[in-house]
């Protein structure tokens, strides 16, 4: 506890997992059902990756605004605008009778999307120091993978029970209502609003420090290319498996499931091995991340028909401890180089950046498997933009964070990270 709170850090931690878990739940509710709504709609696999990312694009639109309403509103008001317009924008969404409508709607309930994770980061970079931030951000955003785990295993058997569109509407309703519920529980700490933003000059003083700190500017940059790669996985895994590998749509959905599972567990082992093996240093062990990651989408562009179910979850498992399970590492990275009082923007901007990755190269990775014919191809643009992460991440200077948050709970102030 600090900051005169009531609550124990690891409750708050537990409740802005289940939170992430169930607004992630709308994003990642897209992949899984993306058989169902392309074949509805006649959609190619370019415009199957441009419906996807729709859901980004209004992260793109307001990512660091919601960013700096973190930083001077407080996590709470925010998380809880940003249920009611995503949870609303999904239900709208899977009553849309074209494609291009529902896109529209999705894009707004990426709006509400995009103040979950910068909010969250706020309040973490609150509660935990360096030496357990990783860990702890890491536990936080398995709730992505927890969301997208049970979206995976679900909903293509809701939807072929019932129809997508009432999977889909589940989904909105869940991200709404169960958001609003849990954010009943949680108590900010009294100094969580307000933390160093008094105004829009303030605002524009923080942007101006960003794009002049080449580490921040770097991030960003690895950000484009990490995320554009990992939902490319996320987006063509299921529709690989069933069209070019021959498995039945329940089977691929089931290793969807596990690149989420294992997505969920590389969040928080690469952040005990941040925090505990490397002393809080965040930059080596987030280029082996990347480096490991070409490796596994390599592998999976070797997958044919008849390959055998241990193989494919083998690589399925590695995708996702490696290019899907990379957040903890990465928001506690770019959190400590901007410091606290702009964790909240810093986080919005490099999400910006991140998520403009998912909706520029998804589609263009659909674009390649269209015109070439093969899925392979597609998973080799995944692995280039895994390495141009890596080469990206590689110019940061860590020796740039400033000093950590201080935790009432330790009684330490103004430590000095790493």
């Amino acid at each position: 506890m600090s900051g005169g709170g009531t609550q124990n850090r690891w409750f708050v931690l537990a409740l802005l997992f289940a939170l992430h878990a169930l607004m992630a739940m709308g994003p990642m509710s897209l992949p899984p059902l993306l058989t169902f709504i392309g074949s509805d709609f006649g959609l190619d696999n370019a415009e199957l990756g441009l419906l996807s990312s729709s859901y980004y694009f209004g992260v793109v639109l307001t990512a660091t605004v919601a960013g700096w309403a973190a930083d001077y509103f407080g996590s709470r008001r925010i998380l809880a605008g940003a249920c009611v317009v995503s949870g609303g924008g999904l239900l709208l969404a899977s009553q849309m009778p074209t494609a291009v409508a529902m896109g529209a709607l999705l894009v707004v309930a990426g709006i509400g999307y995009s103040a979950v994770t910068p909010a969250t980061n706020k309040a973490l970079m609150l509660w935990f120091d360096d030496r357990s931030r990783a860990t702890a951000m890491g536990i936080k955003q398995t709730g992505i993978n927890a969301g997208g785990f049970l979206a995976a295993l679900l909903l293509p058997s809701l939807a072929l029970l019932t129809d997508w569109t009432n999977a889909l509407a589940g989904s909105g309703l869940l991200v709404g209502i169960g958001g609003l519920a849990l954010l009943l529980l949680y108590k900010p700490q009294q100094h969580e609003g307000g933390g160093g933003t008094e105004d829009a000059r303030r605002l524009k003083q923080q942007l101006a420090g960003i794009a002049r700190n080449p580490s921040m500017m770097a991030l960003g940059v690895e950000g484009f290319f990490r995320v554009g790669a990992q939902f490319c996985l996320l987006t063509y895994l299921m529709l690989f498996l069933h069209r070019d590998v021959g498995l039945p749509l329940l089977a691929a959905a089931s290793y969807l499931a596990v690149v989420q599972v294992t997505g969920a567990a590389g969040r928080i082992v690469w952040g005990l091995v941040s925090d505990r093996l490397f002393g809080g240093y965040r930059k080596a062990v987030y280029i082996l991340i990347a480096a490991l990651g070409s490796l596994a989408l390599f592998g999976l562009a070797q997958l044919t028909a008849g390959a055998p179910g241990w193989l494919i979850g083998l690589l399925a498992a590695l995708s996702g401890l490696t290019a899907a399970g990379f957040q903890g590492v990465g928001m506690s990275l770019v959190a400590e180089v901007a410091g606290r009082d702009s964790a909240g923007i810093a986080s919005g901007f490099t999400n910006t950046l991140a998520f403009l990755g998912a909706v520029v190269l998804t589609p263009v990775c659909g674009l390649i498997i269209d015109l070439t014919g093969s899925y392979v191809v597609g998973w080799y643009a995944c692995v280039a933009f895994s390495a141009l992460a890596m080469g990206a991440v590689a110019v940061v200077d860590e020796a740039s964070k400033p000093c950590a948050v201080p935790v009432g709970a330790t009684g330490r102030e103004n430590e000095r990270i790493g």
